[in-house]
């Protein structure tokens, strides 16, 4: 396979990844809050970490730079969901001028 394939398609596999952990994430937030059940969120990580690694496992078996597209396609999407999730990811001045 072209690298620059690989190179893209682990980036992409690194952006679902982030998305399905926020995913996960957002849900286990939502039960814990309707339930009071928190053992529900020790639970929600390690099956998301257990994810998580087995994703970035996967993706390192096609070398280094393979790894390092998918973490930064990881990251980018908590960067752009956070941004979202916030209204817009900018910082609002309450101060009264």
């Amino acid at each position: 396979m072209n690298d620059a394939l690989v190179i893209v398609a682990s980036f992409l596999g690194g952006a679902v990844l982030g998305a399905a952990w926020l995913l996960g994430l957002w849900w286990t937030v939502r039960q814990v809050a309707a339930t009071g059940n928190r053992g529900l969120l020790a639970g929600s990580f390690l099956v998301r970490a257990g994810l998580l690694l087995l994703g970035f496992y996967g993706t390192l078996q096609l070398g280094p730079w393979s790894l390092l597209a998918a973490l930064a396609g990881f990251l980018i999407t908590r960067m752009i969901v956070t941004g979202i999730v916030r209204g817009g990811g900018g910082t609002q001045d309450d101060t009264v001028a």
